[in-house]
């Protein structure tokens, strides 16, 4: 699946470098992959990739951004719509058979008690988010780095593991998840480097 809609989108891509002679990767790839990846996987339907990077960029930002207060309400409005339309495509029973979504409305909790819709949005809401966003910041940086890298690019194609250890390499230096809110309870010491409480 995620093949199929990688060459979809490259294809694409491929036919704008063709007709316009250049084309944004970051827009018509490493964002558009991960969340057509997820909305097949999740069960989304009825509404279009562009709204649901919308709404998750719009969670990001005002979960782990520094938005101002104006910021928050415009983000929360945006945020409340995502949740909104996922509650009623989880209550809805239209999923395909297969998708998250299904699974998550036919599991039973021990008691044999469906498990509650609130429940079932939140985990839906998480994933998405998480899957689609910060997947998408790690194939943009990927692409931008080994565009960047002397003679990486051809040796990708050519040399098999070299794609693999780039991306890991690129998880080292610049995870898509940053950890600017962690902040050390007590003095710790992580790979010899010693860190005061409060850092």
């Amino acid at each position: 699946m995620i093949e199929r809609i990688a060459d979809e989108l490259l294809s694409v891509a491929q036919t704008r470098i063709d007709t316009m002679g250049g084309c944004d990767l970051f827009t018509s790839f490493a964002q558009a992959l991960p969340c057509r990846v997820l909305m097949e996987l999740l069960g989304i339907r009825h509404v279009d990739a562009a709204t649901l990077m919308r709404w998750s960029d719009a969670s990001l930002e005002l979960f782990w951004g520094r938005p101002t207060p104006q910021r928050q309400l415009e983000l929360a409005e945006r945020v409340g719509e995502f949740h909104q339309w996922l509650t009623e495509a989880v209550r809805g029973d239209t999923a395909p058979p297969g998708s998250f979504i299904a699974a998550l409305t036919r599991h039973r909790l021990p008691d044999g008690k469906p498990l509650d819709v609130q429940t079932a949005v939140g985990a839906c809401f998480f994933v998405f988010i998480a899957g689609q966003s910060t997947t998408g910041q790690l194939i943009s940086t990927v692409l931008h780095r080994a565009l960047a890298e002397p003679g990486l690019w051809p040796r990708v194609a050519r040399e098999a593991g070299v794609a693999e250890a780039w991306v890991e390499e690129v998880l080292r230096r610049e995870p898509p998840v940053t950890t600017w809110r962690r902040v050390t309870a007590r003095p710790a010491e992580v790979s010899g480097v010693q860190l005061p409480a409060g850092a």
